[in-house]
């Protein structure tokens, strides 16, 4: 018995109907994991694109990059990049320049002087997100539909990400604060063993605020940390 061809079995409509179906169905389930920050792309879920969020872009490249030497304890050139009302404070803004670009932290991005060595510098995708929250008017704006983490937590899609978008800026290096070195897994495992990791980031009393003299990270954040500590973080 001669078989029939596809074409003969499913029409046109039929076989797009089963192709979408199963697109949607796999995008999905692979999504329920999505964390808002993936590191280093700093990419915003379900937000108007063409806007740089404070929140969720911009504070999270200060604190692993700049709140390092720029904080109220060390002041360095008496620059706060720690917190939204800080950076308005001790940014300057000269009209009187020559240059074009009239914003020091601008200036700064620009001329590539900073981190100093040793750290890390920026990234090209790092410059082009603070250069453009600069160009929009630094705003101190948020997109909390960013945050959707919800199901299926691991240690790679919830803590790992707090840690890079958030902590890894002081803890790694020669010389990591408190000498607790993050880039390290089984440092950040022993933290989040004896207690400590979760109450910092939580603010809670009896150990040091995280992430350091900075604001805190989001409650969707401590809540996939949270649930995946209770899920027996796997």
């Amino acid at each position: 018995m001669k078989k029939k061809s596809l074409n003969t079995i499913y029409s046109l409509p039929v076989l797009l109907f089963i192709i979408v179906t199963s697109v949607l169905f796999f995008s999905f389930k692979t999504n329920e994991t999505i964390f808002y920050n993936s590191n280093p792309e700093y990419k915003v879920i379900g937000c108007d694109t063409t806007i740089i969020y404070f929140k969720q872009q911009v504070l999270p490249i200060l604190q692993t990059k700049c709140i390092m030497c720029h904080n109220p304890e060390k002041n360095s050139h008496g620059v706060l990049l720690n917190n939204y009302e800080n950076i308005l404070a001790t940014i300057e803004t000269d009209d009187d320049d020559d240059d074009e670009q009239k914003n020091e932290l601008a200036k700064v991005i620009l001329r590539n002087k900073m981190p100093p060595y040793p750290h890390e510098k920026l990234s090209s995708n790092q410059k082009n997100i603070l250069l453009k929250w600069v160009n929009q008017g630094m705003q101190n704006n948020s997109c909390e539909k960013t945050l959707i983490a919800t199901s299926n937590l691991t240690f790679e899609n919830s803590l790992k990400l707090v840690i890079e978008n958030h902590c890894i800026g002081c803890h790694s290096g020669k010389s990591p604060a408190n000498g607790y070195d993050f880039s390290n897994k089984n440092t950040v495992l022993e933290v989040v063993k004896n207690g400590k990791l979760l109450k910092a980031i939580n603010h809670e009393a009896g150990v040091t605020p995280m992430p350091f003299m900075s604001d805190k990270i989001s409650e969707n954040e401590i809540n996939a940390v949270r649930t995946w500590i209770e899920n027996g973080m796997n």
